[in-house]
């Protein structure tokens, strides 16, 4: 609690001095400050300088008497709560009590004083003057820490931006006043590409660092309109008011640029780290800023997948068109290239599928399990808005996955026993030889690395390597669980099919374990709507 820091003040009220003297050497043993008034006028002038414990007033005086002066004391905002004792030596007949009340007495003392009394009385007053000075002090203490909890609630405590809540409440008023005024609002979402490589090669003070950096960088940039937080993690998200698309993407260009050419210093330790980003811009379709966030999130999806350390908007992937390009201008001898090779790669399918047809009795079987998965995976691409050269890749995965397990010849396929050891020893096996395979054709370079790590764990608790999160390459991530779903809606050995609500809830359980959170509510989604 605070100490008082100043003694309470009374106010003495008599226009003779000797009984204003009279009554200050009574009171001299009182741990206050005495100030005396000759008149009411005087005394109502002091009550506009100082804020009294007490009024002393007495009664008859000239020009204005003691129950005038109450009364007026009383019209103030500032005075009409201060006790006041009548000193008078008028009869004590109700009529003049009732006086006083009415004037706003809360005690009569009669002339002569008696010091005992006049003490008693004043040290009452003190008391309650006391009790209220620390019943205000701790008001004011408990506000303050409110408002040091409210801070801290809304803060982020190591970059000491707005956090995830405080932002979404920001965020939502500037919507609400976007929409209000037909105005744009742009909203970009950062992740610090590769982070968790940070943390595991330099420890978490050194990731602590880069995230202070990067927000400091953020805040240097952006204006004083523009809302900025620490969204999770290594996510950080800005909302731009009145900015539209193209602005948006100038300024995650320069955050973008900023972000590679910075270097991040800790002792003796210097890093870069880059940065992806998403953008998306308000528009008549979205009924809620949760829906502005969830695009601008999957524009970070697709940088992310496309290869980091690059912006995309929402948009653009909507139109067809790119925001950005640095190919060095050699697109006119590229698309005749691609052309050719994507002609190989059909080729070359149609070469595995002619030689599965020969070896497998269920070829109809397996064609149903390709189709389906290619169904699965264009429903995904269209709601992430994947470029078109990944969803190739995708399919091209899904046939040759299956294909090459043909050749391998899986006991698995034909089991629902048990696995032996060597047969585990063979799945286990599988994504090296699988690599094997791809590194013939190395034109199948990206669809080598899908199958290479389509066995890791999002926890990573897969092979075959234990990668874990983001490390495991989002097309890997996309390709173990739509096979997951695949072999347990059409399975290849005799087994029940898992499918509907079962099928949904066992996918669920491995969200964050063996899936991809994001993937699994994408997906989910899908399969409760589209199929």
């Amino acid at each position: 609690m605070k100490p008082l820091t100043c003694l309470p003040k009374i106010l003495i009220v008599d226009d003779r001095p000797a009984n204003l003297v009279a009554m200050k050497k009574m009171l001299s043993a009182v741990e206050a400050e005495l100030i005396c008034a000759g008149s009411g006028n005087d005394a109502l002038a002091l009550t506009l300088q100082h804020k009294f414990a007490l009024c002393l007033l007495d009664v008859m005086m000239p020009d204005m008497n003691g129950f005038e002066t109450a009364d007026l004391m009383r019209q103030n905002d500032a005075t009409m709560s201060m006790p006041i004792i009548f000193v008078t030596a008028m009869d004590q007949s109700e009529q003049h009590i009732f006086q006083g009340y009415a004037s706003g007495a809360v005690d009569y003392l009669y002339k002569p004083v008696i010091k005992e009394i006049l003490l008693a009385k004043v040290r009452v007053f003190l008391e309650l003057e006391c009790r209220q000075r620390e019943l205000h002090d701790a008001n004011e203490f408990i506000a303050e820490q409110n408002r040091q909890l409210e801070i801290k609630a809304s803060k982020d405590g190591l970059t000491g931006l707005d956090n995830h809540a405080h932002f979404q409440k920001r965020c939502k008023r500037e919507f609400n006043l976007a929409v209000r005024h037909h105005s744009d609002l742009t909203v970009l979402l950062c992740d610090v590409d590769y982070f968790k490589n940070v943390n595991d090669t330099y420890g978490h003070q050194v990731g602590d660092v880069v995230l202070r950096d990067f927000s400091g960088l953020l805040t240097d940039l952006i204006r004083d309109t523009d809302l900025l937080a620490r969204y999770g993690g290594e996510e950080f998200i800005l909302a731009l008011p009145a900015t539209d698309l193209a602005g948006g993407c100038i300024v995650a260009e320069k955050i973008r640029s900023m972000a590679e050419k910075n270097i991040y210093r800790h002792g003796s330790i210097s890093l870069q780290a880059t940065v992806s980003i998403g953008v998306a811009t308000r528009n008549t379709s979205h009924a809620h800023p949760h829906d502005l966030i969830e695009q601008a999130d999957s524009a970070l999806y697709q940088a992310k997948a496309s290869g980091r350390n690059r912006v995309v908007s929402y948009q653009a992937y909507q139109d067809g068109t790119k925001v950005e390009q640095r190919d060095g201008g050699f697109e006119d001898i590229r698309a005749p290239l691609k052309a050719a090779l994507e002609k190989n790669k059909a080729a070359a399918l149609a070469s595995f599928e002619a030689l599965a047809h020969t070896r497998l009795k269920d070829f109809a079987g397996l064609k149903e399990r390709n189709n389906k998965a290619l169904k699965l995976v264009n429903l995904i691409g269209k709601r992430l808005n994947l470029p078109q050269e990944m969803m190739l890749s995708y399919r091209r995965s899904f046939k040759l996955h299956d294909l090459f397990r043909v050749y391998l010849t899986d006991s698995a396929l034909d089991n629902d026993q048990p696995l032996s050891q060597g047969e585990q020893q063979a799945i286990f096996n599988q994504p090296l030889l699988m690599k094997e395979l791809t590194d013939l054709f190395d034109f199948f370079a990206h669809e080598r690395q899908i199958l290479l790590y389509h066995h890791e764990h999002y926890d990573g608790n897969g092979y075959p390597e234990g990668l874990e999160g983001e490390e495991v390459p989002f097309g890997s991530r996309l390709f173990a669980l739509v096979d997951t779903i695949i072999a347990m809606s059409l399975p290849t050995y005799p087994r029940v099919p898992v499918t509907g609500e079962k099928l949904i809830a066992e996918i669920r359980e491995q969200a964050g374990k063996q899936f991809d959170p994001f993937l699994v509510d994408l997906v989910v989604g899908i399969l409760e709507e589209d199929l």
